[in-house]
């Protein structure tokens, strides 16, 4: 079952992008780990360490924890309250 946990690690290494009309976040996940980079109208950029539990499909961004679902190149991230952010794959 090790192998599994690797490759489904791995499988979510990648830069993924999601555009709102004020800003941009850009994941980038490799190996489990990665950040998490919003770019606000304005110019400013918040970065967040993210962390990835493939056992429990969740994400941790900063102190944020989401269930994650990948579906193609289509990385959906659900919050506690149901509030989904739908992310590309570049």
């Amino acid at each position: 079952s090790d192998i599994v946990n690797v490759a489904s690690q791995f499988f979510l290494d990648g830069t993924y992008v999601l555009e709102r009309f004020d800003e941009v976040k850009t994941l980038i996940i490799k190996d489990g780990t990665g950040q998490l980079e919003t770019k606000k109208y304005d110019e400013k950029i918040d970065i967040d360490s993210v962390k990835v539990n493939v056992d429990k499909q969740i994400i941790l961004i900063g102190d944020d924890m989401k269930t994650y679902q990948l579906d193609g190149n289509q990385l959906t991230l659900t919050e506690g309250d149901g509030s989904q952010d739908i992310y590309k794959k570049q």
